[in-house]
C-alpha cells in the first residue's frame, strides 16, 4: 500500500472507527477530566499497522484460524463486516488499517492492566508502611 493511501485510511478510521472502550483505556492518570477522554489518532493506528507488518513473518505459514470476519470502512464512514471468504482486493487495504487500529486498541488496554496492577501493588506498599507507622 503506498504511504500516501495508508496515512489518508489511518485518518479515515480515526475520525470513524468506534473506539470508545480505546479512549478510556488510553487514560493514564487519574486525573483527566471525564468530560475530555484521550484522542485516538492516525498516528496511533499507523503504529498498529507498522507493529503488525513487522511480525508478519513469523506467522507465515502458521496461520491455522483466522477472524471469520473483517472490518472495513467505506467512504461515508460506514463500519461494514465482510466473511473472509467474500474479501475482494479492494478490501485489504481497508481491512488490514481496521485491523490496526484494533491492535492499538487492544496494546492499549493491555498497557491499562499492567499500569493498574502495578498502581495495585504500589498502593499496598503503601498501606503497609501506613499500618507500620
Amino acid at each position: 500500500m503506498e504511504e500516501n493511501r495508508l496515512a489518508e485510511l489511518a485518518e479515515h478510521y480515526a475520525k470513524n472507527l468506534m473506539v470508545d472502550w480505546v479512549t478510556e483505556s488510553r487514560r493514564d492518570s487519574m486525573l483527566i477530566d471525564e468530560d475530555e477522554p484521550a484522542g485516538f489518532t492516525a498516528a496511533d493506528v499507523l503504529e498498529g499497522h507498522t507493529a503488525l507488518t513487522e511480525q508478519i513473518p513469523s506467522y507465515q505459514g502458521k496461520t491455522i484460524e483466522v477472524e471469520s470476519f473483517v472490518t472495513v470502512i467505506d467512504d461515508d464512514g460506514r463500519e461494514l463486516l465482510i466473511p473472509m471468504d467474500r474479501v475482494e482486493a479492494q478490501h485489504i487495504d481497508s481491512a488490514q488499517v481496521c485491523l490496526s487500529a484494533q491492535f492499538h486498541a487492544l496494546y492499549a488496554q493491555a498497557h491499562l492492566i499492567m499500569s493498574t496492577f502495578a498502581g495495585l501493588d504500589r498502593l499496598r506498599k503503601h498501606l503497609a508502611e501506613e499500618a507500620a507507622k
